[in-house]
């Protein structure tokens, strides 16, 4: 707070006024660059992709950004899993859990080594079931 005072009146606290400039912030750029496609937090089976897709967005809030090296997940902060890491996994897979509309989620991670040409496939689950798998077709990890 600063004050300002009219000369011969009374002082009066005003705000200091921030004015952010995007540009300055670095925000003025998409969070995932190339194009985009929004999943629905609802029971959709299987859907597959083109590979044009280079990043999805599922909700109001999460985004998962891909290129042929990595993922990223921006859920406020940003997990980035390697290809090689998804792709050499024990368990066959990474995931990533995060609430939405109060109900715990979570994001499963698969290449398949076993393929010549790998694509990205991404699991969608509310608690334990399945809402939806995605072959995204986009070459990753050598794909």
């Amino acid at each position: 707070m600063t004050r300002r005072c009219l000369t011969l009146l009374l002082c009066l606290p005003v705000p200091l006024m921030a004015q952010q400039n995007l540009s300055e912030t670095g925000e003025t750029a998409l969070p995932c660059p190339g194009p985009a496609r929004a999943i629905a937090l609802a029971p959709a089976g299987s859907l597959d992709l083109d590979g044009a897709t280079s990043h999805l967005t599922f909700g109001p809030d999460l985004r998962v950004c891909f290129t042929q090296t990595d993922v990223t997940v921006i859920d406020g902060p940003t997990a980035t899993f390697a290809c090689t890491a998804i792709r050499d996994s024990d368990d066959e897979g990474l995931g990533y859990y995060f609430t939405a509309e109060g109900i715990p989620h979570h994001l499963w991670f698969h290449i398949d080594a076993t393929e010549t040409a790998p694509s990205l496939q991404i699991g969608l689950y509310r608690e334990e079931a399945e809402l939806v798998w995605i072959d995204t077709a986009y070459p990753i990890c050598g794909g």
